[in-house]
C-alpha cells in the first residue's frame, strides 16, 4: 500500500474546488485511484518555501 500527502498550493485567483476536482479526475483516470484524501490549500510563501514537504517532488 502506498500513502501520500498531496498538498496542492493555489494562488489567490484559483478557486480550490476547481483544483480539488481536476486533481481527483486526474488520479482517477491515469492510476485508477478511487478515493483519495487531498490537501489544497492558498500558497504562503513563508510557510511554504521553507517546508520539507512542500517542495516539489523530483
Amino acid at each position: 500500500m502506498f500513502l501520500s500527502q498531496p498538498l496542492l498550493p493555489t494562488d489567490s485567483h484559483t478557486d480550490p474546488e476547481c483544483v480539488l476536482r481536476d486533481a481527483q479526475r486526474v488520479i482517477r483516470s491515469r492510476h485508477q485511484i478511487l478515493h483519495t484524501t487531498i490537501q489544497v490549500e492558498r500558497y504562503q510563501p513563508l510557510l511554504m518555501d521553507n517546508c520539507y514537504q512542500c517542495q516539489p517532488l523530483t
